[in-house]
């Protein structure tokens, strides 16, 4: 049964990373439309601009829509971190005898995996077999590289909101209405899709 539970964890941590790998860096892993990002970013925004067209005034519904990408990054960080520390924690759970101090529930190895992820280091829960060892500090390179990915990629967002809202200006009718969001969800209602994040 422990190895079936390491297996779990660890195939939730590779889903995971490259997931989070394909989601800001490469853009060419994933072969299907079954990868977490793609099924939170069809799920939500579906939800999302179900919601944002509900307001009235037009300025309430430009806010809500455009607060939905940097949102969903922020959300998709922490689904990251979570699936990495629960991938972890399933695995450290299976190999519970190979630590100093017993764990005695799956909370522990969570526990465990958690400050293992954000590299505190606290000392208390200590692995005693040197693949272990080895397995916790690749734990925590995971957590400072998708940390670190993520950091790096804001800018490029910020700079690309930019570049779409420049985008949308061109695209005035010569009217005295200014497109925004809120206008083209409106007047384009069934053509709009998920933002793709994938560059």
């Amino acid at each position: 049964m422990d190895v079936v539970v390491g297996v779990i964890g660890l195939a939730v941590v590779v889903i995971t990373l490259a997931d989070a790998f394909d989601t800001l860096v490469s853009t060419r892993i994933r072969p299907g439309r079954l990868w977490p990002t793609d099924v939170f970013y069809r799920l939500t925004w579906r939800v999302w601009r179900f919601f944002a067209a509900r307001p009235r005034r037009l300025r309430r519904r430009e806010t809500l829509l455009s607060l939905y990408g940097p949102l969903s990054l922020v959300v998709l960080l922490g689904l990251w971190t979570f699936g990495h520390i629960i991938g972890w924690a399933l695995f450290w759970w299976s190999v519970r005898d190979g630590f100093a101090t017993p764990m005695d529930s799956v909370l522990d190895a969570t526990y465990y995996s958690g400050a293992v992820y954000f590299s505190i280091g606290f000392g208390d829960v200590v692995p005693v077999d040197g693949p272990l060892r080895l397995l916790t500090i690749l734990e925590a390179f995971e957590g400072l590289a998708t940390l670190g990915l993520v950091i790096g990629y804001l800018p490029p967002l910020y700079s690309a909101y930019q570049s779409r809202e420049r985008q949308l200006l061109r695209l005035d009718d010569l009217s005295e209405d200014r497109i925004t969001p809120a206008t083209l969800a409106t007047q384009l209602p069934g053509r709009w899709r998920a933002p793709d994040t994938r560059g």
